[in-house]
């Protein structure tokens, strides 16, 4: 069909001429990624990409009319008369913040419910303990979309794992997304131009995950003038700044976060005497971005972030362990975690409708884990147990990306994406030496892998029936190279189509199959430790998904709201459990084995949005009814069993409310089915063997000295029969902000906010852990945050 219609427009070619150009910020310069240009003689029309350049043809010698729109700017039309080949760039002038906080244009736009825009993420004003509005907690508010542990930033999208999120950032894969434990995303609003969220339908540039991608560019960096943004909160701090290297030709932005809680706990520290025990943790993140325009059809950008955490803890204890023997006992803890990235980017225009995008890049994601204890026995030492686990993932990256407008009806892309990586899915040594007693020893185990994969992909967008069809047919394909190994060949198809039932309606319909060929540990994202990469190897194959999805969507422009619905229904195969029971890290040979593997999935559901914007108010309203099931030979006795995401019932409500003209109160309520957990339903009487380890050695100064260092004894443990066979209490919450702004007569903004995190205090159920009451074990109830109040302070210059 394709090739049918290019041959139906291929005579008209000659008889047209080209309209292309760049559509930029009028004050920053900075590119509208996404920016409409429409030609209302036609009836059609073109997007930016993402870089702001748009292509369109139209007949020699025609008046032609272009209208440009972008979300929180204001609209621009100019006629012409098409004689030859042109280049048109246009600026658009922003509209004022005050203008935007609420009877603006929409900063999240969606079209269907597979897709959602994000075209302000700075703009966003939602409910936070955070100093600035986390976008990964945007996410999580999203039809389709389960949050993990509460206040974390984890999520499984329409059933899917936690670890099967494609988030790209500057056109680069990342493989740690957060913070705290999850609690704060790497992510600086200040620093994001645009965002777009897939759950379904996805183009086929994407690929390497098998349930959503999140692609998130960084601003380019003002070209006129400086502007930044500094502000304070409950956990951390930040400063930004953006501005001209050489105006009109070079620009630069900068950001850098980092907590707070260090600096509160050594002030804590300091006030108190002869601490024995100190914990120490920090984060960081640093965005920087540069941008040189070369010359009009050239353009070069060099992207970099290095963000991590580190947590420490820190101990000592001096005491008479015997007659004439003074002991000390130090130890240390200390585990870190981040990602770095690199990437060099060149633009430049091919023709009049021809554009190219190079990128090439370097990523690593790290994780170390260090444990040393020490005795001395007045000043010598008498015994060292040290322990080293690391874990890391490289990546080098080419990629080749080619948008081509054949006419204002048939637009490509295609490209070419090469990967090498490195991983170190184990490694890990421990070592001991111990004068008296046991002796010394030392062992390590290592595991090293290097893969490559290549892909190549080619996406069509077409138009029919004067625009009001649109079919997105796509296809990926390539191969995953392993050593010693035939490797995986993937092949991804990708369709969409959507049809104008009205101006204000629309149906679509999707289908999309993709590949992910690594695997994270803590895959459900139910787990406080941050995500360990692993490769897939001949027994641990790549994960593939086909997932077919249906949406109605309709638009009430006078009235100022929409609604969109629709259904899906997604099967996973190749997936993968970790087995707890199995430990990891203890062996090197077969090391994938301690994996439930060849795993199947299943997902449906129904998502319904909408939302509905006043003068002074704007609400929005999301549900989603879903299941999600997993299946493996090696679990549950090859029975079908609850995933860890399956929460049938969601729901999220926000509201927005402008008091007045510098004042606005936001509120956002949210349910959520119960998570599945396993729990034990019967007791037995088991042998146990455990090694002992006392903290009061001075009043008992034998446990280095005894006989048998692991002793047996019997205790009641719980019998697990089926997996995920309770649910924990269903959840709910209320967040309240009220925010007021004040500008300055140098136009600088004050933001001063006071947030209510868990409002009405609901005792949410974090975990259940057992206890033993006499001969009976009972189950608790773990919740972390009760009523949360906090404020945050900034300034934007």
């Amino acid at each position: 069909m394709i090739l049918v219609f290019l041959g139906i427009h291929f005579n008209s070619q000659s008889q047209q001429v080209r309209i292309n150009g760049i559509i930029t910020d009028a004050a920053s310069g900075e590119s509208l990624i996404g920016a409409s240009v429409f030609l209302p003689q036609s009836s059609s029309g073109a997007s930016a990409n993402e870089y702001g350049f748009y292509s369109l043809k139209e007949r020699r010698g025609h008046e032609v009319t272009l209208r440009v729109s972008y979300v929180g700017y204001k609209s621009q039309t100019l006629t012409l008369l098409a004689e030859k080949d042109t280049a048109i760039n246009f600026r658009l002038t922003p509209q004022l913040m005050e203008e935007v906080v609420v009877i603006g244009d929409k900063k999240i736009e969606k079209k269907s419910i597979s897709k959602v825009n994000f075209n302000a993420p700075a703009l966003l004003e939602y409910p936070s303990f955070k100093p600035d509005v986390d976008i990964l907690n945007v996410l999580q508010q999203q039809s389709g979309v389960q949050p993990g542990l509460e206040g974390s930033i984890g999520f499984s999208v329409r059933g899917g794992n936690n670890d099967q999120n494609l988030i790209l950032m500057d056109n680069i894969p990342l493989y740690n997304t957060g913070h705290l434990a999850g609690f704060v995303s790497i992510f600086d609003p200040f620093a994001i131009n645009s965002m777009t969220f897939y759950k379904g339908g996805f183009p086929a540039q994407y690929g390497g995950r098998i349930s959503s991608v999140t692609d998130i560019y960084l601003k380019e960096g003002d070209l006129q003038s400086y502007h930044g943004e500094a502000n304070i909160g409950l956990f951390s701090g930040k400063i930004a700044l953006e501005g001209p290297i050489v105006k009109d030709k070079s620009s630069f932005l900068v950001s850098f976060r980092r907590s707070t809680i260090d600096l509160f706990l050594q002030g804590m520290y300091a006030l108190q005497q002869n601490t024995e025990n100190k914990f120490n943790y920090n984060y960081h993140d640093l965005n920087v971005k540069l941008n040189h325009i070369v010359d009009e059809k050239n353009r070069l950008f060099f992207s970099f972030y290095s963000g991590g955490d580190k947590i420490s803890t820190v101990g000592s204890r001096t005491f008479l362990a015997r007659e004439n023997v003074l002991r000390t006992y130090n130890s240390s803890y200390r585990n870190d975690w981040g990602n770095r990235f690199a990437s060099l980017r060149w633009n430049r225009v091919l023709g009049g409708n021809l554009f190219y995008n190079l990128t090439l890049a370097y990523s690593d994601f790290g994780y170390n884990l260090s444990n040393e204890d020490e005795v001395l026995d007045n000043g010598e030492i008498n015994l060292n147990n040290s322990y080293h686990y690391r874990v890391a993932v490289r990546d080098f990256v080419l990629k080749n990306d080619f948008d081509f407008n054949f006419s204002n009806q048939v637009k490509f892309k295609a490209g070419l994406h090469l990967t090498a990586h490195h991983f170190q899915p184990l490694d890990w040594e421990q070592s001991r030496v111990e004068l008296e007693g046991l002796g010394s020893y030392e062992n390590r185990n290592f595991v090293e892998l290097n893969a490559f994969d290549g892909f190549v992909y080619l996406q069509s967008d077409i138009s029919l029936l004067n625009n009001r069809l649109q079919l997105h047919p796509g296809i990926r394909a390539g191969k995953y190279f392993l050593p010693e190994s035939d490797g995986f060949l993937l092949l991804e198809p990708r369709f969409n189509a959507a049809y104008d039932l009205a101006p204000d309606k629309t149906i679509q319909a999707d289908y999309a199959r993709m590949g992910q060929t690594v695997h994270s540990l803590n895959s459900s994202g139910t787990s406080l430790t941050p995500d360990i990469w692993i490769p897939v190897t001949d027994r641990l194959r790549p994960a593939i998904s086909d997932q077919v999805s249906f949406s109605y969507s309709q638009e009430w422009e006078p009235q100022r709201a929409s609604v969109q619905m629709g259904m899906f229904y997604k099967e996973m195969q190749n997936l993968i459990e970790f087995n707890q029971s199995s430990g990891f890290g203890t062996i090197r040979e077969n090391w994938d084995e301690q994996f439930a593997h060849n795993g199947f999935g299943q997902a449906y559901g129904f998502e319904i949005s909408g939302d509905k914007q006043y003068e002074k108010f704007r609400f929005e309203g999301n549900y989603t009814f879903s299941r999600s099931l997993r299946r493996f030979d090696e679990l549950n006795g090859g029975e079908v069993f609850a995933h860890n995401f399956d929460r049938p019932h969601n729901i999220t409500l926000t509201s927005l409310v402008r008091l007045n003209q510098k004042t606005t109160l936001s509120l956002l309520w949210t349910y959520q089915t119960g998570q599945p957990m396993t729990l034990g339903t019967q007791t037995y009487n088991a042998i146990n063997n455990h090694r002992i380890s006392l903290a009061n050695y001075a009043d008992q100064p034998a446990n280095f000295d005894l006989p048998n260092p692991n002793p047996t004894f019997f205790e009641d443990v719980l019998l697990v029969r089926d997996m995920n066979n309770y649910r924990m209490p269903d959840y709910h919450r209320l967040d309240l902000a009220l925010s007021h702004r004040k500008r300055w007569r140098n136009n600088w903004v004050r933001t001063f906010s006071v947030n209510v995190y868990n409002a009405y205090n609901r005792q949410n159920a974090y975990f259940i852990y057992t206890e033993k009451t006499g001969e009976s074990i009972g189950f608790r109830q773990f919740s972390l945050f009760p009523i949360l109040p906090t404020v945050s302070y900034g300034v934007k210059f």
